[in-house]
């Protein structure tokens, strides 16, 4: 019988993953072969900026920016109080590099706790699925005393939902968690948030090809939805998108 290769030795779980985080971190964008994009600027043009304040004096936080791409498209827009932050070196280097204003190395739990009320809105593209259940409730805790009252969270994150959820999921090591609609209304109701609406991620058409892509998947997912109806008797509300959005405001 082949040993572990712990045997006799103690491990500690919560200590590991401590560990792991800023190892994988530090080296961020060499390792996981992303340049440090934001998730798409056609999808961010098409489903992020217009759900921004109309005022272009909206004061802005991209929480986990990366390198930045997001905080540029709005500054480009007008946003002149927009910035980021991000725990990895090599992606607040990258927005550097690009000549991008705003975007600072800082660790978000600490920057949200000294600025409270302070921000319309906090976007969180890709960001909670890096957290265990524990730590989400704190971020979330967090990201509601930094907002003004009415003020505005856009999270996009991992649907537990969807038939191929686990290629988000289990595409990173710094992953800890994916959600559904459900279990997203359930954190943020704990946390002093409201108005929780959902949106898929849709492939954005932007010429023939991208439009015959997004027309093939509005007939998957369909079957996908038909499915979960006949399933669950629940007809609507269905999203079965690798990926999920969610806005939802602080109460009060």
């Amino acid at each position: 019988m082949v040993g572990s290769l712990t045997d006799g030795l103690p491990i500690d779980a919560d200590a590991a993953t401590s560990d792991a985080r800023p190892r994988l971190y530090a080296r961020y964008v060499s390792t996981h072969g992303t340049d440090g994009a934001d998730g798409g600027v056609l999808w961010a043009r098409s489903q992020v900026i217009p759900r921004m304040p109309d005022s272009r004096t909206a004061r802005i936080l991209d929480i986990g920016c990366g390198a930045g791409g997001l905080v540029a498209m709005l500054r480009d827009d007008g946003y002149q109080h927009a910035r980021g932050i991000d725990i990895s070196e090599e992606q607040v280097a990258l927005a550097h590099e690009r000549g991008i204003e705003g975007v600072e190395l800082a660790d978000l739990k600490g920057h949200l706790s000294s600025a409270p009320e302070t921000y319309d809105v906090i976007v969180a593209l890709d960001v909670l699925e890096h957290f265990e259940p524990g730590e989400v409730l704190e971020l979330l805790d967090l990201v509601a005393r930094a907002l003004k009252p009415g003020g505005m969270l856009l999270a996009r994150t991992p649907n537990a939902g969807s038939p191929f959820f686990g290629r988000y999921r289990y595409g990173d090591l710094t992953h800890g968690l994916a959600f559904t609609a459900r279990s997203l209304r359930q954190a943020l109701a704990t946390t002093g948030f409201e108005h929780a609406e959902f949106s898929s991620v849709d492939p954005v058409p932007h010429g023939v090809l991208s439009a015959a892509r997004f027309a093939v998947w509005q007939l998957i997912a369909g079957l996908f939805k038909f499915c979960l109806a006949v399933e669950t008797g629940q007809l609507r509300d269905h999203v079965v998108t690798q990926n999920i959005v969610v806005t939802a405001r602080r109460s009060g």
